[in-house]
């Protein structure tokens, strides 16, 4: 570790591919790091790394990025050799971050390729470089004043810190971006530079500051935007608060798989969301009525074995917190047993295993294949007893190796295949010298590239079970009894790519594989030949058993390096792992004395190794060994990981179940026993004690083997918990998802996770008891403000978690954040809500961890009145009717006018009508709430008026109306005419002319009253004749029985308008008019209108 002498300010950014358009993961061909300009370039370029998504090149006053579309080129099924269309156009887009004022000279390159590149080409020599390293890291100092740029090549991409040494000024850091089509910032802080491919993404930055006793002080950090120039923004400097980071590890959850016939485990894995897959096999029910929990829509829901002890494969998927979401069965009429599996990106789930299901001989069914799979018949075997005779699982037509894959959702079986020859497959006998673990028989392992295509490692004693006219390594059976094969077969299972065989003159079995940084292939195993092509670390086999690693070219026909790995007793390589670097880790197990080699950390003594390799496998990087020092065997090897920051992790079991039998029909297996005593944990273990019959084991080795990080046994007392032959995995995060054979006998001290699917072991015999336990350290994690949430909220979150750049909230009901403080939120429904935390920080080796909580949002106490509002008379009383619940307490206002304020029925007598309010209190959730009544307090009023509308067209009309308010209204018009209803006022019209006694009932509940009024309808009488001379006497245009506003107006016999009077007052007497005939038009207030003529006389 570097000594830092004096207080520097980091700067952490990481540069990210955020479209569809490009691909920000480095493949096989690119990702390698920066390699110096020696001359192979022109002197302005001091570096350049090459990335899936394009070239970053290193310049003296900035970085250059130069993408290209992906998509521009063709997939890997293009007519073109190299995978390239000569026709095609390849987009790209170049942009440059310029460091205004900066100046970037020598940059030095740290953590070098184990490889090395040359550049050849022209005839100008003096433009050729040779032996060229590639690096990692990249360090250009003094780019400002005590300012230093390092750049990282990560898995992820590109990413870039500044370094500010002493009293550097941070606001000398200026960049401008040139080039692009435009920068903006989202919402998490993250910084978006738009390209014509997509945009990029450079995570909102982290800064720190660390100190001369190297602790870290966090200090708030953001971009600052200008248009296309960015600065940083740096507040809390002088902030001093110590943080660790420390690793926390947790059972995320373990259950049961609650099936209630005879349930073994085998295989487990995982997706990306998280969800855990169980394999293991189900037996019969007797005649019981037993049954594995098979789910609606399944593709397999009943059991096909024809004899009950002859299981089927039985699949289960549980969601990242432990509720299933599928279960089925997988086989035929004879023993199936599942031993590796795998999921795709579309959560596609691959299960390799062995069957003995011919569909021959009347027992059933064959193992399910699907139309046009590469083989769809059994090809046969001899009678085995892989466990043992006493053990009872029989493959009566010997084995065939299976592979199939089921889809998303468990319903349907998307391709399945068989891959077998005339001798058995993939399967050991428990007597045979490979066999040194319960279980090993059925060692195999199934693997997926990024295409999707499938690779297989495992082991054969058929002489034809290879597709000769497909290429490989060897084609041949080498003989000894049994020969390890390895295949890539298509992602649909429609035919093998290339297969080999590899063997030599005893006993061989491939076990597991993993891919190099190149795409090529290594494979561990085990073997008893001595005549192996070994040409790396170990070329001769030690004695008795030895483990093995071979590396295969990425076509498989070309054995590119090989080594035994032993000691002069039994050795065994169980399972592989690779690293970023192409360095190359087995597991294993060993009877004699491991070397240790560069290994801080040793359990001297211990009987299971770990050794790290080259990737020509000549050279040890370290070894060492593992266990209790107690020179026995302690566990048997289930899951490996190496993550992408060197730590290793380790799970496996131990116990009793690894004893060898006594008096066996088979005279005994050759176990190599042991117990799970004395393995070493640390103080934050998860279970520090074991006990007789065996556990788990899990632990965390930091890179090299340089210190135990964790170390903790799992498991119940007196389980007798173990795997019944084969794999399962950790993610990347540091995750084991791990299947288990438990509570066998019946028992249910399997340590099972609250609300887990199933709790306790429903078999008379064992459960798949998985298990998903999280190593990792990033630590996701958040409050509540309170315990008490009623109604909507609103409700506190506080981001309690340990590191993490940036953060997604899922609150449950459909709503995200992405605080990483505090923030509130409003639940619109009462409920259970189960709410996620998702913290990010790419820079670290998990990338991200997830917190989830389930919180209870309570019902509001309701009142539940009948009714919103209540009617009372004036005068009277009414009840304020609730439900009377017993479990809330009850408070009116105002409280007058009641008869009591605390009941839940308290009377109401107001004088008028007015709004009650009840807060109310339920006295067991402790949630308060206010609702509120109307009480409407009736006055009824004798007070009736009406009006005369009669029209021009002379039809008797009037408007009446009553006074009183929201009352029902029965009028009767005295003229037998009657309405009811709502309205307090209405018209009537009469067939004649008079005087007429309208009566009204007003009333509602118990209010009336009734009132009358005496209404007068004349005649209306438009004249035609009028004399206006001035006598007194018909001097004036004069309408009988007009009503109000009413309209005139008068033409001549031309249509002119000789005059207009709104409203009409009887006033028109003729004028200076000549005698003779006018023609008039009448509008009422209706709109009606009437029209005739009119003889002025004079």
């Amino acid at each position: 570790m570097r000594k830092i002498i004096h207080q520097s300010l980091f700067f952490l950014a990481a540069l990210f591919i955020g479209c569809t358009a490009l691909n920000a993961y480095a493949d096989a061909i690119h990702n390698k790091g920066f390699i110096l300009n020696k001359g192979q370039w022109p002197d302005s370029i001091l570096s350049r790394a090459s990335f899936a998504f394009g070239d970053v090149i290193l310049q003296k006053d900035g970085i250059i990025f130069s993408l290209r579309d992906k998509q521009s080129f063709h997939s890997h099924d293009s007519k073109s050799v190299h995978g390239h269309d000569s026709a095609a156009v390849i987009r790209g887009h170049i942009y440059k971050m310029k460091f205004r004022n900066g100046n970037l000279q020598a940059p030095q390159g740290f953590n070098a390729s184990s490889f090395h590149v040359n550049f050849i080409k022209g005839e100008d020599r003096s433009k050729w470089a040779g032996n060229l390293s590639c690096y990692k890291k990249l360090v250009i100092e003094n780019i400002y004043p005590s300012i230093d740029l390092i750049l990282y090549v990560t898995d992820n991409g590109l990413k870039y810190d500044l370094f500010l040494k002493g009293k550097a000024d941070p606001k000398q850091i200026i960049i401008d971006y040139v080039g692009t089509d435009g920068l903006t910032i989202d919402d998490q802080g993250n910084l978006l530079v738009k390209t014509s491919l997509g945009n990029i993404t450079e995570k909102m930055p982290i800064a720190f500051v660390e100190k001369t006793n190297q602790s870290k002080e966090p200090v708030i950090c953001r971009y600052q935007l200008s248009g296309n120039t960015v600065r940083f923004n740096i507040r809390n400097l002088t902030k001093a608060k110590e943080e660790k980071l420390v690793i926390d590890p947790e059972l995320i959850f373990a259950t049961y798989s609650g099936s209630t016939v005879d349930n073994w485990g085998n295989s487990a894995t995982y997706d990306e969301s998280g969800c855990l897959y169980a394999a293991g096999i189900a037996f019969g029910d007797y005649g019981q009525g037993w049954s594995f929990p098979v789910t609606s829509g399944a593709y397999q829901t009943t059991f096909k074995s024809y004899y009950e002890n002859d299981p089927d494969v039985a699949i289960m998927k549980f969601s990242a917190t432990g509720d299933l979401i599928y279960a089925t069965y997988l086989g035929g009429g004879l023993t199936e047993m599942p031993t590796s599996t795998i999921v795709n990106a579309a959560n596609e789930l691959y299960i390799l295993g062995t069957t003995s299901s011919s569909g021959t001989g009347g027992y059933g069914p064959a193992f399910p294949t699907t139309s046009g799979a590469y083989d769809v018949s059994y090809n046969g075997g001899t009678i085995l007893y892989p466990l043992g005779y006493d053990e009872g699982i029989e493959y009566t037509y010997g084995s065939d190796l299976f592979i199939a894959k089921l889809s998303a959702d468990g319903s349907s079986l998307l391709a399945s295949t068989f891959i077998g020859g005339s001798g058995n497959d993939g399967l050991m006998i428990d007597t045979e010298l490979l066999s040194r673990n319960y279980g090993d028989q059925m060692r195999s392992e199934i693997l997926l590239d990024s295409l999707g295509d499938v690779y297989i490692a495992s082991h054969t004693q058929s002489t034809n079970i290879l597709n000769p006219a497909r290429p490989g390594y060897d084609l041949t059976y080498d003989g000894g009894g049994r020969d390890g094969i390895v295949m890539k077969l298509k992602g649909d299972l429609t035919d093998i790519v290339w297969n080999t065989y590899w063997g030599g003159n005893g006993l061989d079995a491939c076990y597991s594989l993993q891919f190099g940084i190149n795409h090529d292939l290594y494979i561990a195993g085990g073997t008893t030949s001595t005549n192996l092509p070994a040409n790396g670390l170990q070329t001769t086999n030690s004695g008795d058993v030895d483990g093995f690693i071979i590396h295969l070219s990425d076509d498989g026909t070309t054995l590119q390096n090989a080594t035994y790995l032993g000691t002069n007793s039994t050795d065994q390589s169980y399972l592989i792992q690779t690293d970023h670097e192409g360095s190359v880790y087995v597991l294993g197990q060993s009877k004699g004395s491991y070397p240790r080699v560069n290994a801080p950390y040793c359990n001297v003594g211990s009987k299971q190794f770990i050794h790290k390799l080259n990737s020509q496998l000549n050279t040890t990087l370290f070894s060492t060994q593992i266990g209790s020092s107690q020179a026995k065997t302690d566990f048997v090897p289930t899951a490996f990981l190496v993550n992408d920051c060197g730590n290793i992790f380790v799970c496996g079991w131990g116990g009793s179940v690894n004893k060898p039998f006594v008096g066996s029909v088979m005279n005994g297996p050759y176990y190599q026993g042991g117990t799970t005593y004395d393995l070493p944990t640390t103080a934050n273990a998860f279970q520090k004690s074991t006990d007789l019959q065996g556990d788990f084991y899990l632990m965390v080795l930091k890179k090299d083997a340089e210190k135990l990080l964790y170390g903790t046994y799992f498991g119940g007392n007196g389980e007798r918990e173990h795997v019944d032959g084969g794999t399962s995995r950790f993610d990347k995060r540091g995750i084991v998802y791990e299947a288990v054979c438990g509570g066998c006998g019946g028992t249910s001290y399997f340590p099972v996770t609250p609300k887990a699917h199933s709790p306790h072991n429903e078999s008379y015999n064992c459960n798949n008891a998985v298990f998903k336990f999280d190593l990792s350290s990033l630590k996701a994690d958040f409050d509540v403000d309170t315990s008490l949430i009623c109604g909507k909220g609103p409700v506190t979150f506080t981001n309690k978690s340990l590191g993490g750049s940036s953060f997604l909230w899922d609150l449950g009901d459909g709503n995200t954040s992405a605080s990483a403080s505090t923030f509130v939120h409003t639940y619109t429904q009462p409920g259970t809500y189960t709410v996620q935390l998702i913290a990010i920080d790419e820079t670290t080796c998990i990338g991200r961890d997830t917190a989830e909580k389930i919180i209870h949002v309570y019902e509001l106490p309701n009142p539940q009145f009948s009714l919103d509002s209540v009617i009372v008379c004036i005068g009277d009383t009414v009840l304020l009717n609730t439900v009377n619940n017993p479990d809330l307490t009850y408070l009116w206002s105002p409280n007058q006018y009641l008869t009591n304020a605390t009941i839940y029925n308290p009377g109401a007598f107001p004088p008028a009508s007015q709004y009650y309010k009840v807060h109310v209190k339920d006295n067991v959730t402790q949630c308060e709430n206010d609702d509120s009544v109307f009480v409407l307090v009736l006055i009824p009023i004798a007070d009736t008026r009406y009006e005369n509308i009669t029209g021009c067209s002379g039809q008797p009309t009037i408007r009446v109306k009553n006074y009183s308010i929201d009352f029902i209204y029965k009028w009767n018009f005295g003229d037998g005419a009657e309405l009811e209803g709502n309205n307090a006022e209405v018209t009537h019209s009469y067939a004649e002319f008079g005087d007429y006694m309208v009566t009204v009932l007003v009333y509602r509940g118990n209010c009336s009253v009734t009132d009358s009024v005496q209404v007068h309808v004349p005649l209306v009488k438009i004249p035609n004749l009028f004399t206006p001379n001035s006598d007194g006497y018909n001097d004036k245009y004069v309408i009988e029985g007009m009503t109000k506003n009413w309209k005139l107006e008068v033409y001549n016999r031309w249509g002119n308008s000789i005059y207009t009077r709104e409203p009409y007052d009887q006033s028109w007497d003729g004028g200076d008019l000549s005698g003779g005939i006018y023609y008039f038009l009448i509008t009422d207030p209706a709109g009606n209108k009437c029209k005739g003529w009119v003889h002025v006389m004079k």
